[in-house]
């Protein structure tokens, strides 16, 4: 089972994310009509090869988003699988389109969350900053 997400406030190319969707392959084989959220795949027990990536989005070349124009986020993991046992794996997209994804047996932190909340707080601390002193005086 294959649980994938993103970190829903990267705007504007959330939006995007949420249009185009993973694709997941197993030891090499695509896994057919994927989508965000868990997906179930029957596998024989052993050890897979599960990578997960981002397909490209011809929106965003339209929009001028030129990382979004080819395939990323990119994440790969060796997946042992128990007989008579359901192993589950998580993947996160990146907050930026240039970073590779994550994939982990428990939900990972997306891949430049830490950046992208050290850029908001540098943008909206001078604002608040600024609409305080507005009331103040």
């Amino acid at each position: 089972m294959v649980e994938t997400s993103y970190f829903p406030w990267t705007f504007p190319y959330v939006y995007l994310l949420a249009l185009t969707g993973p694709t997941i392959l197993v030891n090499g084989q695509v896994v057919p009509e994927t989508r965000w959220g868990t997906t179930h795949i029957p596998v024989p027990p052993g050890l897979h090869h599960v990578r997960v990536y981002l397909r490209k989005s011809r929106r965003a070349m339209l929009l001028g988003v030129a990382p979004m124009g080819r395939d990323f986020g990119f994440a790969d993991a060796m997946i042992p699988v128990a007989t008579g046992h359901r192993t589950s794996t998580h993947y996160r997209g990146p907050i930026v389109p240039i970073l590779n994804g994550a994939l982990a047996p428990q939900q990972p932190k997306s891949p430049g969350r830490t950046w992208y909340l050290i850029v908001w707080a540098i943008v909206l601390v001078p604002v608040v900053l600024a609409i305080v002193a507005n009331f103040t005086n």
